[in-house]
């Protein structure tokens, strides 16, 4: 999966970025499974405000299956980072369980049209 973190209005900090990679890779290992199909790319938007104490991060996620975004404001950076992954976290989850639900269901039609007793 391709990581790419960029800072505006901020000077690069290995520290944040480390810690996003580290918050990011928890979110792939949420959507590896063997049904699934890998991650293409997670993007990392981090942009501080000189003038007021509002720093905003955003994160889009693309994978073949669906592409989602979350974006999160609070005064502190590694704050906006921490709950912008947490709401991609539950993203994820939502959107697992309805594929998988879109998945069973369309197995269930098919059985029940193969168990028609007037299919010839």
């Amino acid at each position: 999966m391709e990581i790419k973190i960029t800072f505006e209005g901020m000077e690069h900090s290995p520290v944040i970025e480390q810690q996003a990679k580290e918050k990011i890779l928890k979110i792939k290992e949420l959507i590896q499974d063997p049904e699934w199909r890998t991650p293409r790319y997670a993007e990392l938007w981090l942009k501080a405000n000189k003038q007021h104490n509002h720093h905003l991060a955003k994160l889009h996620l693309k994978t073949p299956d669906f592409n989602l975004n979350a974006h999160e404001e609070s005064p502190d950076m590694y704050l906006a980072v921490d709950r912008v992954v947490d709401k991609m976290t539950s993203l994820v989850r939502k959107e697992k369980s309805i594929i998988k639900d879109k998945r069973n269901k369309q197995d269930s039609e098919r059985k029940d049209f193969v168990d028609d007793k007037y299919n010839l």
